[in-house]
């Protein structure tokens, strides 16, 4: 039996999960790095939750982190949505003073949030067998980069997946889509592609939704953010290497970011 077939078969059989076509592409990448990018609705937590379920029984005894970008997401969205689908006979013991979980296959998964820059450091105390981030569009770039620097976990499989609604063109857009290396994969899912949404539910998007937030939010396309005062600005068009012009003296401005972006001029 091949590793998707083994894959395929935890799904239906424990989850009674069979993934949409554009899940199957996300979760039978071989890749290190896998992005499931999408519109609302389009299955990315569900199917962050059955790759997190799966890695965790077929490497028995490792630990995982799943990651959301705040504690209120982290509890509202991300765990909620882990419980719903996770069966309870899967579940050993659930430690909400730890606010992790461990299986009856000996996994630990603990939740955590990087909310602050202290909620990121408490990351690097440890050796993890694989991570998943909810939402990384809105997550900052250094919780990704110390999450990959903690998969060294023996006998894990040492992967990281993030599934995210995109939000403009952010680290998440650099890493997956405009210049990916060979370890990273990702696939784009609109909200159309979800045949389990309730009947009416995309209709009602598209009529509340206009201009590159409908893009965003419903086709889960890499977009300028909305509410720009240039709203047709492209990095691609409007961005130019300065070259090797030399000066005299350089004078910058910098409003530094860690929950959302920093800028400088």
């Amino acid at each position: 039996m091949t590793k998707n077939e083994h894959k395929k078969r935890f799904f239906e059989t424990v989850l009674q999960y069979k993934p949409l076509p554009k899940q199957a592409k996300f979760h039978y990448s071989p890749k290190k790095f896998r992005g499931y990018i999408g519109g609302l609705g389009s299955g990315k937590s569900y199917g962050g939750v059955c790759e997190s379920l799966y890695q965790a029984h077929k490497y028995k005894h490792t630990l995982g982190v799943i990651l959301a970008p705040t504690v209120r997401m982290l509890k509202d969205s991300t765990m909620r949505t882990f419980f719903d689908v996770c069966p309870p006979e899967l579940i050993e013991k659930r430690d909400r003073t730890n606010n992790s979980v461990t299986l009856i296959c000996g996994t630990e998964i603990l939740f955590r949030n990087c909310e602050d820059i202290k909620s990121v450091e408490r990351l690097r105390n440890m050796e993890i067998a694989w991570f998943w981030i909810d939402e990384a569009g809105i997550t900052p770039y250094y919780a990704w980069q110390v999450l990959v620097g903690r998969l060294r976990q023996k006998g894990g499989p040492l992967l990281g997946w993030t599934t995210s609604t995109p939000k403009g063109f952010t680290w998440l857009y650099k890493k997956f889509a405009e210049s990916p290396t060979n370890e990273y994969f990702y696939v784009t899912s609109t909200s159309h592609e979800n045949i389990h949404l309730p009947e009416g539910y995309v209709a009602t998007l598209e009529q509340e939704y206009t201009g590159v937030f409908r893009e965003q939010e419903i086709f889960g396309k890499f977009v300028g953010f909305e509410g720009l005062v240039y709203s047709t600005f492209s990095r691609s068009v409007h961005i130019k290497p300065i070259g090797n012009k030399k000066f005299k003296e350089v004078i910058a401005g910098v409003d530094w970011g860690f929950t959302n972006p920093m800028a400088i001029i």
